[in-house]
């Protein structure tokens, strides 16, 4: 009886842990989506040249004059699903350096840019050809600026192996996202749930070394 008592104390002390930390990490992340959802209550227009100059602090953004060649496109993964992240020109600026990168998911982008890594040669020059109104894009692109919180980011090291560098400083941004109310609450409430279960593990804890006759925990 005692054994599966002291096992039991150790389970609970694990999952407290555990759960104490991952409420720490979706509060967080809870408080800044909602700062981000009432911060951004609709997109800022901005040209692209004035956003490089002037760098405003929105998340929320639809950048104007812009050209996006996705035959620049470069695949990580973004978690569990991959990701493109192409380079953000302005119309003819040729190769400089991109200010801005973004992160396109759209499936129908992800399976055209598949579909032409597996041509080579003369296949491929002509499937760009065939496709180039939707490999090289221009006009406004909109999204939602990713922080550096966010843990799937690019790092600096994976740009290394990337045909092309972003500048420095660069900003990265989520195509077609937007702030989301539900996902902060969802996180918001999960962190909650899991502190008030990191909190019942506590009492549990505390009664189990009662059991075992161990030295009394601090409230």
């Amino acid at each position: 009886m005692e054994r599966a008592t002291e096992q039991n104390l150790r389970v609970a002390w694990v999952l407290m842990v555990i759960s104490t930390v991952l409420s720490a990490i979706l509060l967080c992340l809870g408080s800044f989506h909602l700062w981000q959802y009432f911060r951004n209550p609709k997109p800022l227009e901005i040209s692209l040249s004035d956003y490089v100059t002037n760098r405003p602090s929105a998340d929320w953004l639809v950048i104007k004059n812009c050209e996006v060649d996705y035959t620049e496109s470069v695949s990580f993964r973004a978690g569990e699903k991959a990701a493109l992240y192409a380079p953000v020109r302005s119309i003819n600026d040729g190769m400089s350096p991109p200010a801005i990168v973004l992160k396109v998911e759209d499936p129908s982008v992800l399976d055209l840019f598949a579909s032409l890594s597996t041509l080579r040669g003369e296949e491929l020059n002509k499937a760009v050809q065939n496709n180039r109104e939707k490999l090289l894009v221009t006009g406004p692109i909109q999204g939602l600026r990713i922080r550096k919180l966010v843990f799937d980011e690019p790092t600096s090291s994976s740009w290394t192996k990337s045909p092309w560098q972003p500048a420095a400083n660069y900003v990265l941004i989520d195509q077609d996202a937007s702030p989301s109310l539900n996902r902060a609450l969802i996180q918001a409430g999960s962190g909650i749930g899991l502190l008030l279960y990191a909190r019942y593990l506590w009492g549990a804890i505390r009664r189990l070394r009662q059991k075992l006759k161990l030295p009394a925990l601090a409230q």
